[in-house]
């Protein structure tokens, strides 16, 4: 709905509406968030030049969120889950800090149009006042009932919300440790929500069939390859193209627990394929990364000299003393199911200009679950903790861990460190013990 200069009853002026917006922008509310100051941004502007109606999700995942070209909302639902969060937060902002705002906005399920409205007037308070004809009562005596009613529906209606908030939003939960808490709460505390990127394998779609070569992750290595011309001959159509729908169920799992161990603490996550990850998104929010760097091909130009890698095998490429070239995994005779399997830990923060990466990763995808599981378990995570103490007491920025799990059906039944890398790179920063 456009808004013009001249004030209609019930119908605030455009730079009402303007001003409204700005408050909201610097509410407590908001304070924390700045992808949902961004979206109601723009969806206030739309909504005021009368634009909103025609937007779609995939516009204003776009224009709004920096989204890449090849965004899909089908299979990214980051759009929703923001939007969403937008309606929570301005009910919680009318009942508290906003409850006197004399502008009312409002964001409907099923659209993208935000409503601008007048606050209805309170009752004047002299029909309280006027006796019956022939009344000598009091004004006291003859409001008192009434005002008693207000208070205590005010009362009733504050203890249910109050309920409803706790319910809703529940007080964080205390860090199980201060290992735990040096570990997370740096990735945890940013006013951004923290990107958990999954590893995504490509496939190749040719008509209703999906292929999947293991050696080929890359378009580029197979568009124009005599195998690409071969593939679709034998499946008679014109033309392949990549798909990047699907992730390892490690990688499935371990964003799952993930989620479900940090949530409780108020964590606000954002779940993506790591093929839609921008790199504006990767330098402006701290990122967890899992799965192996063949299909998180961002890895490999991360601001720092990585010591390990790991396609098909963790490779050390600067072994210091007793520590072996290449760490191989054992699998039961005759199948892929794991006995033993070797998991990255790579934790890159302090470089100028970047947040915090940390990629939990292998080759293997129950060895991404693994290495995921073992930077929750605060056993680990203390003893981490004493392996990466430095001599003056303080922590390396940046590092790599190696993890080795052995596994039974493919669930990692015990994990033990290995052994770890402090990273060259840009920066030297360190960090006190907690």
């Amino acid at each position: 709905m456009m808004y013009g200069d001249g004030e209609m009853q019930g119908v605030p002026t455009a730079e009402e509406c303007r001003a409204q917006i700005d408050r909201l922008l610097r509410s407590e509310a908001l304070r924390h968030s700045a992808s949902l100051k961004k979206l109601l941004e723009y969806l206030a502007d739309a909504s005021l030049v009368g634009k909103a109606h025609e937007l779609k999700e995939y516009t204003v995942g776009i224009e709004a969120l920096s989204k890449p070209s090849e965004y899909d909302p089908r299979t990214d639902s980051s759009v929703r889950v923001l939007a969403g969060k937008l309606r929570q937060k301005l009910k919680i902002y009318y009942a508290e800090e906003g409850a006197q705002d004399r502008i009312l906005v409002t964001f409907p399920k099923g659209r993208f149009e935000l409503e601008f409205a007048r606050r209805p007037a309170a009752p004047s308070k002299g029909v309280l006042a006027t006796p019956s004809p022939g009344a000598e009562r009091p004004f006291w005596k003859v409001a008192a009932p009434f005002v008693f009613a207000v208070l205590l529906v005010t009362a009733l209606y504050a203890l249910w919300f109050r309920e409803q908030r706790s319910a809703a939003t529940p007080a964080p939960a205390a860090y199980p440790s201060p290992e735990f808490e040096a570990f997370w709460k740096p990735l945890l505390e940013s006013p951004e929500p923290l990107v958990i990127a999954l590893g995504s394998p490509m496939f190749i779609s040719l008509g209703p069939d999906y292929l999947r070569i293991p050696s080929i992750n890359r378009w580029e290595d197979f568009e124009g390859k005599p195998k690409k011309r071969e593939l679709e001959k034998r499946f008679g159509i014109e033309r392949s193209f990549p798909r990047y729908d699907y992730t390892g169920i490690g990688e499935a799992l371990g964003a799952f627990l993930l989620a479900k161990r940090l949530t409780p603490m108020n964590a606000d996550l954002l779940l993506v394929r790591s093929i839609l990850l921008s790199w504006d998104q990767i330098r402006s929010q701290n990122v967890v990364f899992l799965g192996s760097a063949k299909f998180n091909p961002q890895i490999k130009d991360v601001p720092v000299q990585l010591d390990f890698l790991d396609e098909g095998g963790i490779t050390n490429l600067r072994p210091q003393p007793g520590e072996r070239r290449i760490y191989v995994k054992e699998a039961v005779p005759g199948s892929e199911r794991l006995l033993m399997e070797y998991a990255l830990i790579t934790r890159i923060r302090g470089v100028p200009g970047w947040r915090e990466i940390l990629v939990l990763g292998s080759s293997s995808s129950p060895a991404t679950r693994a290495a995921v599981e073992y930077v929750l378990d605060p056993t680990h995570l203390k003893q981490l903790h004493q392996r990466l103490r430095q001599p003056d007491g303080t922590f390396p920025a940046c590092y790599q861990v190696v993890i080795r799990g052995k596994f039974r059906g493919d669930v990692p039944i015990t994990l033990q460190y290995v052994t770890h890398h402090v990273l060259r790179g840009p920066s030297s920063k360190t960090y006190k013990s907690p």
